[in-house]
């Protein structure tokens, strides 16, 4: 229990020590003056528009500024992403289908905020806005800059057959009418506005195809890196077995600890492919056969030379598929370091078990009598469930060795004990991609 409450405490500190790790890159930053600073920005994986960013002239300078909207008109991450200012209306209606109101919500409220620059051409420029409540997309018209929001919006409606969702794609419209300020429109284009959804990749597709371009043009420079990374790996388990209740192994038989090979193979998917601070892991193993042989003496008849020998010894193999979340707590040259947790799904065989008690009359003269056999003594777990902590350093982008402990957790149990196990692992993990 004490293991588990350590993992469940780690849970809840980790997204506290992920925001206390600065991550600075080169950048630029124009102000609302017009000045161009360059220097050093702290980019982070930001799962909704930032309200604040930290820069500074170099990257141990010990004074930082903080740019706002207010202050700063457009900003870049070197290679990596670009914000602009806006000031203006913002629409406030929610799209889940938990919090629509029925009929149409027309609420907005006028902010100045930064937008994420998704796609920019010739002709337009196609922004991003997150928050709480949801994402929406913004188009900048060149050459006069006009900034509107692309309109969407899902409501219920009260009919004959009861309540249902209505959806208006108003950026649908919006869009044809800015593609025809640049020229005639197509119907290859209508139907691929039409045909498009209200997300990044359908609008700056769109957008593309309003600019000339025959795919998105970021407004940041360099090759965006792949957002998955696969792997495949080995590494050595020392799984620790013990008994807890009233059996007699519980009492006077220690816990068994055994090595067994593993082999692993899964994927990363990384939260921003730029950063690669927060990724999600998911995982295949197989544990090969680790036998566990129990032993405990019992002396009933107050005799040091008659006693009972109990014995019971298994075996078990095991698949693992065990979803994950880390993040790296460092990242500095070719040396990053990461920790987090997970929970993995087993299924595992079993073998021998077998409970023996062999009854010594007297140790001095050999006598005894044939052992009291008992098969299939354990009731086992086929399926079964179990949580970790885990802490591995990269190098190079290339490989990693890892660790991973998964507290006590049952197996198997009867009427009188419960058999534990809980798992050490030390792995090393080849990138087969980057």
């Amino acid at each position: 229990m004490r293991q588990t409450l350590t993992i469940i405490t780690f849970i809840f500190l980790l997204p506290l020590l992920a925001a206390a790790q600065s991550n600075f890159r080169p950048g630029l930053v124009v102000t609302t003056q017009g000045d161009t600073l360059r220097g050093y920005i702290d980019y982070r994986e930001w799962r909704n528009s930032p309200e604040t960013i930290t820069f500074r002239t170099t990257p141990d300078a010990g004074t930082a500024q903080q740019l706002t909207p207010e202050n700063s008109r457009y900003l870049e991450v070197s290679g990596l992403e670009a914000y602009q200012q806006y000031h203006g209306p913002i629409s406030m209606d929610q799209i889940q289908y938990n919090h629509l109101t029925v009929g149409p919500d027309t609420s907005r409220l006028t902010a100045t905020v930064f937008m994420k620059v998704v796609s920019t051409g010739k002709n337009l420029r196609l922004l991003s806005y997150t928050d709480n409540i949801k994402t929406r997309f913004f188009l900048a018209e060149r050459p006069q800059g006009q900034v509107y929001e692309l309109g969407y919006r899902k409501y219920f409606v009260n009919t004959n057959q009861g309540r249902k969702v209505n959806t208006l794609n108003l950026y649908a419209g919006q869009l044809v009418l800015a593609a025809a300020k640049y020229g005639p429109v197509s119907e290859e284009l209508k139907q691929q506005i039409f045909g498009a959804d209200y997300s990044t990749a359908a609008l700056a597709a769109v957008v593309a195809a309003i600019n000339g371009a025959q795919k998105p043009v970021s407004e940041k420079a360099g090759s965006r890196p792949s957002s998955l990374r696969f792997f495949v790996g080995a590494g050595l388990t020392a799984s620790n077995a013990r008994f807890k209740g009233a059996e007699v192994m519980a009492a006077s038989g220690g816990p068994q600890t055994t090595l067994a090979p593993t082999l692993i193979l899964g994927f990363d998917k990384f939260a921003n492919p730029n950063t690669r601070r927060l990724f999600f892991r998911a995982e295949l193993s197989y544990t090969a056969p680790s036998h566990f042989d129990f032993y405990a003496r019992e002396h009933r008849y107050g005799s040091t030379l008659s006693y009972y020998d109990h014995n019971y010894s298994f075996s078990q193999q095991t698949l693992s598929a065990s979803p994950q979340v880390m993040y790296h707590l460092y990242a500095k040259g070719n040396i990053r370091f990461y920790a987090g947790v997970g929970a993995g799904f087993n299924l595992s065989a079993y073998a021998g078990n077998e409970y023996k008690i062999t009854y010594i009359i007297n140790a001095e003269q050999g006598v005894a009598l044939a052992p009291d056999k008992t098969p299939d003594y354990a009731s086992f777990n086929t399926l079964w469930m179990n949580f970790s902590a885990k802490a591995g350093l990269v190098l190079f982008d290339r490989a990693e060795v890892a660790f991973a402990y998964a507290p006590p957790v049952p197996i198997a149990h009867s009427a009188n004990y419960t058999l534990m196990e809980s798992c050490l692992q030390v792995g090393f993990r080849y990138y087969l991609t980057r």
